[in-house]
C-alpha cells in the first residue's frame, strides 16, 4: 500500500510536468484528482462516408499514441483506462486514471469526513 501511495505521488508529479503538453498534443485535461480526460471526436462528414469502422480504428490509434506518450514520460504500468464511453455517434469520452488507487473514492470520502467534522464542531458549540 505504501508503494502504491509513493507511486501515486510520482504519477502526480509527472502529470504536473506534462500537463501542457498533454493538452496541446492530445486535448487531454487533468482534473483535481489527477484523472486525465478528453472527448475524442470525428467529423460528421468522415463518419457519414466511412462509418463506425474508421471511427473505432482512429480511436484505437489515438489511445495507442497517448499510451506511447505516457510510457515515454515514465508512467508505464501506473495508469489505466478507467472509462471509455460513447456519448453519441461522433464522440467518445475517455478517462485515464492512476491504476492502483481509486482517487475518486478517496476524494469523496475526504469530503464526507470534512463535512461531518465541521457539523460535529458546530453541534458541539451549539449544545
Amino acid at each position: 500500500m505504501i508503494k502504491n501511495i509513493k507511486n501515486f505521488f510520482y504519477y502526480k508529479s509527472v502529470l504536473k510536468k506534462i500537463e501542457k503538453e498533454l493538452d496541446e498534443k492530445f486535448s487531454i485535461r487533468i482534473d483535481s484528482i489527477y484523472r486525465m480526460y478528453t472527448i475524442f471526436s470525428m467529423l460528421p462528414k468522415e463518419f457519414n462516408i466511412y462509418g463506425d469502422e474508421l471511427f473505432e480504428a482512429e480511436l484505437k490509434k489515438y489511445i495507442k499514441k497517448v499510451d506511447t506518450f505516457l510510457n515515454e514520460r515514465g508512467l508505464k504500468e501506473l495508469y489505466g483506462l478507467s472509462n471509455q464511453e460513447r456519448l453519441d455517434d461522433l464522440n467518445y469520452k475517455i478517462v485515464i486514471r492512476y491504476k492502483y488507487l481509486n482517487t475518486l473514492k478517496i476524494a469523496n470520502t475526504a469530503i464526507i469526513l470534512s463535512v461531518m467534522s465541521i457539523l460535529g464542531i458546530i453541534l458541539f458549540f451549539l449544545l
